[in-house]
């Protein structure tokens, strides 16, 4: 076997951007799960900034939040996402309903989310990034040339406006 010869079992890592302090505007990408190089399963959402007020995390750029299923709150940081983004109550997001967001049909792509994140430390005395998430005002879409209702504005709508 040469230099390269586990190029085909070799898994990429093109995540790392995660939310900083702040507050935001979001479109989500993508939802997906995995594992990490460690076996931990984790829960990814994929998002593209449309507003920030953390100079770190600019419009345009992408961020990710995750959580790892060695967390005690792994299964309730997923029960918050899903709620929200699929506007449920907490007690109606079941097993299928996660498995249908993370199914390749990508039924959150395109959802404007808005988010929270602010560090609380923890029991070891370390930053640890909470993140909130919450469905936008009609402000907030207004806010990055929606209509308040959350449709994005037609070419002549936007023309017009």
């Amino acid at each position: 076997m040469g230099r390269f010869g586990g190029i085909k079992d070799a898994k990429m890592s093109l995540g790392g951007v995660y939310f900083l302090p702040g507050n935001y505007l979001v479109r989500v990408d993508a939802v997906k799960t995995g594992e990490t190089r460690k076996k931990d399963e984790f829960f990814v959402v994929e998002c593209t900034v449309l507003f920030s007020d953390n100079p770190e995390r600019k419009k345009g750029s992408s961020v990710s939040w995750m959580t790892l299923n060695s967390f005690d709150s792994y299964l309730g940081h997923i029960k918050h996402f899903i709620s929200v983004a699929q506007e449920l109550e907490p007690d109606e997001v079941d097993e299928a309903g996660v498995e249908m967001v993370v199914s390749d049909d990508n039924p959150c792509m395109g959802i404007i989310l808005r988010v929270q994140a602010v560090n609380v430390l923890t029991r070891a005395k370390t930053d640890f990034t909470k993140v909130t998430f919450r469905w936008p005002e009609p402000e907030d879409f207004v806010s990055i040339g929606y209509n308040a209702d959350g449709t994005p504005k037609k070419a002549a709508e936007q023309k017009s406006a």
